[in-house]
């Protein structure tokens, strides 16, 4: 007879890793980011990334465990890490340590829904910095739409943003046009400083490990003047 279906998973990993927060930071590698460069609040919030760490990698490690009844992948994974909170390649500057929760949901194979929680200190003398984030992630077909939202606090500035995200597979796994609208406030005290940006791009894919990616940023300031950024990456 067939072995019987694993139905639980345990993944351990430990040293300078990627900090279990976010879909856009956590479950896309560099490699399956759709734009040249991740939404902003991603790059602002999510703990490892909003220090400018390599990657968003830091130093610690995490426990993970995916509930996998009939062999549906993923239908619930949870997640507990324990991290320095100063990024990659950096000693501890405070005897804290940050926690990060994550706990995500696939009830069915077209939709994946979760939320991340980080409780950390910064700096010394240690700061505070604390994270929460929701997420969502629709797939049908060709076509896959995700959003977040996270909401930030770095001692007494409160931050938080946003962003929608659509893809669409044009022809077979090589050629895909994207599209993203978000907004970022570092300052929520701070009047007319959140920032508004849509951004729009193609993938082009001639080999499996060649891809050709070109966006457009467009992106109004706080003066509400409109800038435009064209990138192209390889």
């Amino acid at each position: 007879p067939p072995p019987a279906p694993e139905l639980l998973h345990l993944k351990f990993r430990l040293g300078q890793t990627r900090r279990p927060f976010s879909y856009e930071s956590y479950a896309l590698g560099d490699r399956e980011i759709e734009l040249v460069n991740r939404s902003k609040v991603v790059e602002g919030l999510v703990p490892g990334r909003d220090v400018k760490a390599l990657a968003g990698r830091d130093v610690g490690g995490f426990l993970e465990a995916e509930l996998a009844p009939g062999m549906r992948e993923k239908f619930l994974v949870g997640t507990v890490g324990v991290f320095n909170g100063e990024g990659s390649g950096v000693n501890d500057k405070n005897k804290q340590k940050d926690l990060d929760l994550r706990l995500t949901a696939r009830p069915r194979s077209w939709i994946s829904f979760g939320g991340s929680y980080t409780n950390g200190r910064l700096g010394q003398p240690a700061q505070v910095r604390d994270r929460k984030g929701v997420e969502i992630a629709l797939k049908y077909g060709p076509f896959h739409v995700r959003s977040e939202y996270i909401y930030g606090r770095d001692h007494m500035t409160l931050k938080d943003g946003w962003y929608a995200h659509g893809n669409c597979m044009l022809y077979k796994d090589k050629l895909m046009v994207s599209g993203r609208y978000e907004e970022f406030d570092p300052n929520k005290e701070s009047h007319g400083d959140r920032q508004k940006q849509t951004t729009v791009g193609v993938n082009y894919r001639p080999l499996k490990e060649l891809r050709f990616t070109a966006a457009l940023e467009m992106q109004r300031d706080r003066l509400k003047e409109d800038r435009g950024l064209f990138l192209v990456s390889l």
